[in-house]
Order: structure tokens, then sequence, then C-alpha cells
């Protein structure tokens, strides 16, 4: 029997590696579960866009609506338990009422 992939947490600043290096290291072993960083380092900030480019499916600020849409995405994954959203469905609810580091703006 097989487990299902569960969601999985990263700030790009962790005590033993950095979440960078984590994320890399997670999709390079095959996972392919949700992957939802945080970090307080600014949009297109050098430090940021590899934390993205390695593998994140959806990147937060940690800021008060970050932290709402953390809330938001833990009260759907709780609902939609033990079935797991799809990336896009992540992505829209982090966005919904949040601006998503993957929007241009």
């Amino acid at each position: 029997r097989r487990d299902t992939p569960r969601p999985c947490g990263a700030q790009w600043q962790m005590p033993t590696m950095s979440g960078t290096e984590a994320t890399s290291r997670l999709r390079a072993a095959g996972y392919t579960g949700l992957i939802v960083g945080m970090t307080g380092d600014p949009k297109r900030c050098p430090e940021r866009d590899a934390f993205e480019a390695a593998g994140l499916t959806a990147c937060i600020d940690k800021d008060q609506s970050g932290a709402q849409a953390v809330r938001r995405l833990l009260g759907e994954l709780i609902a939609m338990a033990p079935q797991l959203p799809s990336p896009e469905r992540v992505r829209d609810v982090l966005a919904s009422g949040y601006n998503s580091s993957r929007d241009s703006s």
C-alpha cells in the first residue's frame, strides 16, 4: 500500500538546510506533492526567485495576508482530506484575496 502524499511547508531560512535546498532535494527524490514556501524576502529578490524555482507549488509572504492565505489553505486541505487538491487549486486558494508570488504584479 502506498501512502498518500502530504503537503509540505518550507521556509527559505531553515536551521539545517535552506528551504531552497530542501525543496530541490524533495523534487529530485520524486516528491510530487504540494510544497508551499514562506519567506520574508521581497518579490523578484534573487534568493526568493531561487526558492520558487526549486520546485515550490506556491510561495507566500510572511505577513498578515500570507498568514490569512495559509489559514484558508489549511481549511481547504482539512475539508478535502484525504483527497488533496491539485497544485492549481492551491494556487487559486492562495491567490484568493492574496497576490501570490507567481503573479506578475
